[in-house]
């Protein structure tokens, strides 16, 4: 178990560090009723983490079971993390403007629930990464041992 966080905390960082910036972006920084763009970014980076905590997991380890799990632990860890720091950004700034924000982004729900939701999906995505890192240790190992 501790080698699977040692593993992937730079990628559940990453992860958590993409969807508090994205929170921060429609809550106070630039608010708007606009967010496909915004959506199409933030998705395209949760799959590349996924995939990348997938991918390099497999390449390391040789093993896409390995790469599957990086990408689980990654979503899980990250969830929590971006739960626990939502809770304390509402403990502290709950004034209305605020509160208004967070709603017209998607409210309340979204904010605590849409990152337990993003593990199944990006666990997919980390699969895929990890058959890909998988067939490149492959490919380069046999590579190598010309």
């Amino acid at each position: 178990m501790v080698k699977l966080l040692r593993s992937v905390w730079v990628w559940a960082g990453l992860l958590t560090l993409s969807v508090v910036g994205r929170d921060t972006l429609d809550w106070w920084l630039s608010p708007t009723n606009e967010f496909y763009a915004r959506s199409v970014v933030s998705t395209a980076v949760a799959v590349g983490i996924f995939a990348g905590a997938g991918m390099w997991t497999a390449s390391r380890s040789r093993s896409v079971r390995a790469g599957v799990r990086a990408g689980f632990a990654t979503g899980l860890i990250a969830a929590v993390a971006i739960n626990l720091i939502s809770l304390a950004t509402l403990a502290a700034w709950h004034d209305p403007h605020t509160m208004a924000m967070i709603k017209a982004s998607g409210g309340l729900e979204e904010v605590f629930l849409l990152p337990l939701m993003v593990v199944v999906p990006g666990t997919m995505c980390a699969t895929a990464g990890a058959a890909i890192g998988k067939m490149l240790a492959w490919s380069l190992q046999s590579r190598f041992a010309q």
